[in-house]
């Protein structure tokens, strides 16, 4: 009887080694970085210094279509003909360089963009402001 207690003592244990072997984690899988730098030239519709800008780069009249990015700022990013991130406002037209950053780990692909320069082109077109001739404010408001 202590023989086969004895016995199946020994089987436990030898299977309880051999199951935490397998359950040990396996090694993660390679991180691979790809950076790549770009420039995109467009209209600026929102922009908060020190955060983020968004560009209009593409505009389909006939189909009522804009393409539009948002590009988070890179703490450091230059600006060129500007002084200051606050001299550029909605409208105006800029070109942006930016850093693309792609990420791949097993399955899983993520990219982020940084902006890191600036590069004021033209300020906004002014619409200039029409004023109603007189007579179509008194009909108006009758």
């Amino acid at each position: 009887m202590k023989r086969i207690m004895g016995l199946i003592g020994i089987l436990v244990l030898a299977s309880t080694i051999g199951f935490a072997q397998e359950a040990k984690p396996k090694a993660p899988k390679e991180l691979k970085r790809f950076s790549e730098m770009k420039e995109i030239q467009g209209e600026v519709v929102w922009i908060k210094p020190g955060r983020a800008i968004a560009i209009v780069y593409q505009r389909d009249i006939e189909n009522h279509t804009e393409e539009e990015i948002l590009l988070p700022l890179d703490k450091d990013v230059e600006l060129e003909h500007k002084k200051d991130i606050s001299q550029i406002s909605v409208g105006d037209t800029v070109t942006v360089q930016y850093e693309e950053i792609t990420e791949e780990k097993e399955a899983e692909t993520r990219q982020m963009r940084k902006a890191k320069k600036i590069i004021f082109v033209k300020p906004a077109v002014k619409k200039p402001v029409t004023t109603q001739p007189e007579e179509e404010k008194v009909l108006k408001s009758e």
